[in-house]
């Protein structure tokens, strides 16, 4: 029995993860609270495994009905829009190979997500503390290796730490909108420095081509206009548009320390795409600068990825908890 309520538990938990913690106590506490009553009354062991394929198989269903049903709090609902504009970048990509490496680094950037989203965020709220002056010594890094990208030991993937900062940088607003007196300058300071060093870095670091990879990467968009079409870039267009919507809302019902990750996010997301466009425009020099989740490359997904996911993490912790549902009595 006591299996069994730890597995309705962890059930109900995921429910609340992913689509929200409205929807989980509506749809899916019900049925847990159903089966764990029918499962104490039954008298043999065969009635209990039908009972047991049966409330299976109506959460399975639940869960899925549940997909048209997500809320802000679900982390479902933060990565779609991304997953949305990713898609006609995926189709651009003619070359199989490039193809294919894109589809992996966009399965490990949403793994990433939802690893880092799962987080309580209480931690993340204290491994910020230190995210300011991690972020100085990255950029600086950065800027004394005069290499766009940090090649890893052992495994030999090409990483760009620009990229891979991002989550650092909106740890470190979290971290300076929670801290006072000499410790906020003191963040202050070090975010100031690390972020100057780390827009010099992005923007003024050259890269290493990769093979028929630079219409993808530094004209990304015009890439998914010629080969998706009309539907490709409309697709682009709503998934930022629901992704800056989203970031623009989050602070309005949650606390200080979301309003800092979403307004740093938010400035991160529109400086990249305003760089991007503008030199696909003509208006601004090409930088190199990737279009988030169209451009080719890893580090950018999964660098975005993971500044969503803390994003996500700080304002669940934030949102006010409802009472607990008591499964056992439904």
């Amino acid at each position: 029995m006591k299996t069994l309520e730890h597995a309705a538990s962890t059930t109900l938990r995921a429910a609340a993860f992913l689509f929200g913690r409205s929807p989980a106590e509506r749809y899916v506490a019900p049925a847990l609270a159903d089966w764990l009553a029918e499962h104490h009354a039954a008298a043999t062991g065969a009635t209990r495994a039908r009972l047991a394929v049966r409330y299976a198989a109506t959460v399975a269903l639940t869960f899925a009905f549940l997909l048209s049903r997500v809320e802000r709090d679900g982390a479902l609902a933060s990565a779609w829009p991304p997953l949305l504009v990713a898609v006609p970048g995926l189709v651009a990509l003619r070359a199989a190979s490039l193809a294919a490496s894109q589809a992996l680094w966009l399965a490990v950037g949403t793994a990433v997500f939802f690893a880092v989203a799962s987080l309580p965020g209480s931690r993340l709220t204290r491994a910020a503390r230190v995210a300011p002056m991690l972020v100085a010594c990255v950029a600086a890094a950065t800027v004394w290796s005069a290499s766009g990208f940090w090649r890893v030991p052992l495994i030999g993937i090409a990483v760009m730490p620009a990229e891979l900062v991002k989550p650092l940088l909106v740890l470190s607003v979290v971290a300076l909108v929670g801290a006072r007196g000499p410790v906020r300058l003191a963040h202050g300071a070090a975010l100031g420095i690390g972020a100057a060093l780390a827009a010099f870095a992005f923007t003024s670091i050259p890269s290493p081509e990769q093979p028929g990879a630079a219409m993808h990467t530094d004209l990304a968009l015009l890439s998914v206009v010629e080969h998706a079409g009309v539907l490709g870039a409309t697709a682009v267009a709503l998934g930022f548009g629901a992704l800056l919507f989203a970031l623009v809302r989050a602070p309005r019902a949650t606390g200080r320390a979301t309003a800092g990750a979403a307004g740093a996010l938010l400035l991160i997301l529109s400086a990249q795409m305003a760089l991007h466009v503008g030199g696909e425009l003509g208006l601004l020099p090409v930088l190199g600068v990737p279009l988030p989740f169209v451009s080719y490359g890893g580090s950018s997904i999964v660098g975005t990825f993971a500044a969503m996911a803390v994003l996500h993490a700080i304002a669940r912790a934030e949102l006010p908890r409802p009472d607990r549902h008591d499964l056992a009595q439904g």
